[in-house]
């Protein structure tokens, strides 16, 4: 699940697009916004934006900032099932993120 900081003046959306881009070097043809939270109120002040890509087609390869390791991993939602039951996915707010998909998408993974 990609994820970044939004730079001053960039929007959410655009910092999802160019997100997805640099981390995994794919780009969408359709966005829609699954909301924000605030990841831990308690002692945060950022809020977290959930974007959903569609249409994803791979075009480009990863341009990663110093220090960033990340590995690309496409799954079919049977694969990102198991992934979850399994606890290989604990990640929290992509979990949290994953729960908006499935609930627009109507997936039960009970």
């Amino acid at each position: 699940m990609p994820a970044g900081v939004v730079d001053a003046g960039e929007s959410p959306r655009e910092t999802a697009v160019r997100e997805l881009l640099e981390e995994t070097g794919y780009t969408a043809g359709n966005w829609q916004s699954l909301g924000s939270v605030e990841s831990n109120p308690a002692f945060m002040n950022n809020h977290c934006h959930f974007w959903l890509a569609r249409d994803v087609v791979k075009t480009d390869s990863q341009s990663l900032d110093a220090g960033e390791d990340i590995g690309v991993h496409e799954l079919s939602l049977e694969e990102l099932e198991t992934a979850i039951a399994d606890g290989r996915m604990r990640n929290s707010l992509s979990l949290l993120a994953l729960g908006r998909v499935f609930d627009l998408r109507g997936i039960d993974l009970s």
